[in-house]
This record gives C-alpha cells, structure tokens and sequence, in this order.
C-alpha cells in the first residue's frame, strides 16, 4: 500500500531532536504548516501514557514508542508570524493527525492510523522543492533508473538556489537535457506562433492593416486573414 493510499501518513515516523524535516500536509498556512514547509525539530513532547524507556534503549539511544508523540516543535525555515509565546523565533508545535483508510473488499476493514505529518528533509524531488529557495543545494540530474529527467525536471532543480556560488552538481549528467528540444509538438507551434506574428508584421508595413476604429472592413479582413493563417 502506498504512502497516497494511507493519507501520505507512514506506518513509522523516525524523529529525532536537530533532524531537518519537512511538513507533508496543509495545516496552518497562516503559520506557515505547509505541505512542503522546512524546518528542524528542536523538543519532542512525549504523550502522557507513554512509558518509560528501557534502559537498553536508552543506553542505545533508539526509544520505540508505543504512542506518537503529543506534539513536536518546529523551528521552520521561514515563519510571517510572530515569535508565539513561550517558544523561540520561527517555532511553532505541530501534533500527530488522523487519517482514515480501507483495506480488503470482503469484509472492507477501515483502518485510523495517527501519525506526524512529516519526512525527513535531507533529500527531496524537484516536485516537492518547487516555489522554495534553498540556500546550498546538491543537485542531482544524472540518469535514473526508475524515472526519466525531462529539462523542466532540470530546471526546477537548479534554480532553487540564489545562484551559482551556492549550488553544486552531484555527478554527470546527459548533455542531451540541454540541447534537445523537450517537445517536438512545442517546437512545432513555437515556429508556427514566430511565423504568424512575422506575417502580421509584414501585412502591417505593407499597408494592409489600417486603423481598426472606422473601418469595419479591415477588420474583418485581418480576422479572416488570421483564421487562414491559424
């Protein structure tokens, strides 16, 4: 079952104080909890029924809990709002959300997992970087063995930093990306956009058009002329 399947809530959430994350839910937008919004996690609450962690565990420093957590706190990346009360600039807590799902057909079984709405932010797509801007970015555009890489892929990629100082390439890349029309029907209409915008201006100098106020004819001369050319 995908991730789409359970409401994009993963069966296991591995936190940990300092982790860079990213929230994969609209929550508060107004609070900037985002679906895409960046940040680090700097205190986790612990629910209340939580019991204390084995001394194996602790001495390892890996706790499984049994219940998720009452809430996190976030230091996001970039917050409009100001500093709430009783916690530092740019945090805000964010707690676990319900979702529900179905399994089977006979019987169908309903299925409420409860779960922070949060990846680790380490590594991400270009889909899930569009609209940021990231300070120093790893970028990588090579060849994949699952997914193509078209050049708008490409060029998501490489334009979430502020410029080339602060953006480096993780490894080779196929120089076709670049210099390889992404689309030959785009191609197409692009010329054929070029072609009528040149005509017009040459029927233009050549006197063809004249004013359009005043003289209904011209006009419906230049419409037919547009349908012939489109």
């Amino acid at each position: 079952m995908s991730l789409e399947d359970t409401g994009n809530l993963s069966m296991v959430c591995d936190i940990f104080v300092g982790m860079l994350v990213m929230v994969t839910e609209n929550l508060t937008t107004a609070a900037n909890l985002a679906n895409g919004s960046r940040g680090s996690i700097t205190n986790i609450i612990l629910d209340p029924r939580e019991p204390s962690p084995k001394s194996s565990e602790a001495q390892a420093g890996l706790i499984h809990l049994q219940y998720p957590p009452l809430f996190v706190i976030l230091q996001l990346n970039f917050m409009e709002l100001p500093t709430l009360q009783g916690l530092q600039e740019r945090e805000v807590p964010l707690a676990p959300i319900k979702h529900d799902f179905y399994i089977g057909s006979n019987p169908r079984i309903r299925i409420s997992r409860r779960q922070l709405p949060l990846t680790a932010a380490y590594a991400f797509t270009d889909f899930r970087s569009q609209g940021q801007t990231i300070e120093h970015v790893l970028v990588d555009i090579g060849k994949t063995v699952n997914f193509g890489i078209t050049p708008f892929n490409a060029y998501v990629a490489l334009s979430r930093s502020r410029g080339r100082d602060t953006i480096r390439l993780l490894r080779d890349f196929d120089n076709a990306l670049f210099t390889s029309h992404p689309s030959e029907d785009l191609r197409e209409e692009d010329a054929r956009l070029s072609q009528l915008a040149q005509t017009t201006m040459n029927d233009y100098k050549l006197g063809r058009y004249g004013p359009i106020s005043g003289k209904p004819h011209l006009v419906r001369q230049r419409i037919q002329h547009f349908y012939m050319l489109s």
